[in-house]
């Protein structure tokens, strides 16, 4: 049987605050959770931001001990693969290094021509790889 009972304006009242206490702890509860995954964001990108720092440190050391054993080509190859991925070297610091790796005699010779630019330093090694190569072929 159907209740007769009618509800008053304080039972709406009642019932409203209710669902307004019910909305407020979920809202409540939301933020916690947002706030949570804010921190937990922030520790994840320190943590991803060390290992990108980590990684460069790698990359700088392998970069700055990197010598050459094969080919030029070779050599400048694997140079330039370390290249892109070291951040915050002057093009002054990457024809020095690039250089200071290159075998005995290359390196003697292209500090010479004192070359400014990567482009040039690779070129002058190439030509004197090739010109070195020549010399040792009997005649």
């Amino acid at each position: 049987m159907a209740s007769t009972r009618s509800t008053t304006p304080e039972d709406r009242f009642t019932v409203l605050e209710v669902s307004n206490h019910n909305i407020q702890l979920k809202l409540e509860e939301y933020h916690e959770e947002v706030s949570r995954l804010r921190n937990d964001m922030a520790a994840l990108t320190k943590v991803v931001a060390q290992l990108i720092c980590d990684n460069n440190e790698v990359f700088d050391e392998a970069l700055a001990k990197l010598c050459q054993t094969g080919t030029v080509r070779e050599y400048q190859t694997q140079f330039e693969q370390l290249a892109a991925r070291v951040h915050n070297w002057t093009e002054v610091a990457l024809v020095e290094s690039y250089i200071g790796g290159l075998k005995e005699e290359i390196r003697s010779e292209i500090k010479l021509f004192r070359p400014t630019s990567l482009l040039h330093a690779t070129s002058l090694a190439s030509l004197l790889e090739y010109k070195l190569q020549k010399f040792k072929q009997p005649p």
